[in-house]
């Protein structure tokens, strides 16, 4: 007895059917694995919180700064060795200070050979010269706010910056710190070493403050758009003071959340 073959027809049908399951399912697997990077995102940046406490407790509630000088023997042209690095004895893996969606890689032989980056001590360089970073910190001076409109004098208001104590370069101190949950302390970004300025964060670009026309925050430096710079469907991820993390979407931070101080009713944008 013979068996009855497929007809062209029913075989354009099947075909037709498994390319509609394809389209409807692919979008659903590709949000899946993004979220599975998302959950990862934020698992590192909750262990940055928790090596950013236990390095507190030993430098007398002292946060790890932006970053320090490097040591002469390693560093001899004086090149900074960023927080990431300083927080290492604590979180024993390098692979916590890179995003599993979302890595910038910088070529340290480019514009003069970035002789403000010590390569002996910093992590995450390979080959000796591509520098790859995921995330920025918080570290906004008092007199770098790049023309945000604080309702009262802008130099009342700062982040984690880097002070002298005795001689010596030192994180602020954690006492400073007024309301903890609602103070940003590293958010999902690609520099480590401007977060010392306003222009930074992703606020003053979104709002369109003249000063600033390019962002540290999420990906990509120009544009000002949620849909360019968010890293999770427009969204980044932010690490709080109070090492709990969650996300927010691309430009809507405020400046009082990137400010130690209880200042909100300063704000320009509440």
């Amino acid at each position: 007895m013979r068996q009855r073959a497929f007809t062209l027809i029913e075989l354009l049908v099947v075909i037709a059917i498994i390319a509609i399951l394809a389209a409807i399912l692919f979008p659903v697997f590709a949000q899946a694995k993004m979220s599975a990077k998302k959950a990862a995102d934020i698992s590192n940046l909750k262990q940055q919180g928790l090596a950013i406490a236990m390095y507190t407790a030993d430098y007398d509630d002292a946060s790890v700064p932006f970053g320090l000088p490097g040591d002469a023997q390693r560093c001899p042209n004086g090149g900074i060795t960023y927080w990431p690095s300083l927080l290492m004895p604590y979180s024993k893996n390098a692979q916590l200070f890179l995003n599993p969606a979302y890595v910038f890689e910088y070529n340290l032989n480019d514009a003069g050979g970035t002789p403000w980056v010590c390569r002996g001590s910093n992590i995450n360089i390979l080959d000796g010269y591509r520098m790859r970073v995921s995330y920025l910190m918080n570290a906004i001076e008092p007199t770098w706010w790049d023309g945000t409109p604080w309702r009262d004098a802008p130099e009342n208001h700062w982040g984690f910056k880097i002070r002298w104590e005795n001689g010596v370069l030192v994180g602020s101190n954690e006492n400073e710190v007024a309301l903890p949950a609602e103070t940003i302390r590293v958010v999902d970004g690609h520099t480590y070493g401007d977060g010392w300025r306003a222009c930074m964060a992703d606020f003053p670009l979104f709002r369109r403050q003249p000063e600033c026309t390019w962002t540290g925050t999420g990906k990509e430096w120009t544009g000002g758009t949620s849909e360019i710079h968010g890293i999770f469907a427009r969204k980044i991820n932010i690490l709080w003071a109070d090492s709990h993390a969650s996300s927010r979407e691309w430009g809507r931070t405020y400046p009082s959340e990137w400010s130690l101080q209880d200042d909100a009713q300063f704000d320009p944008y509440r």
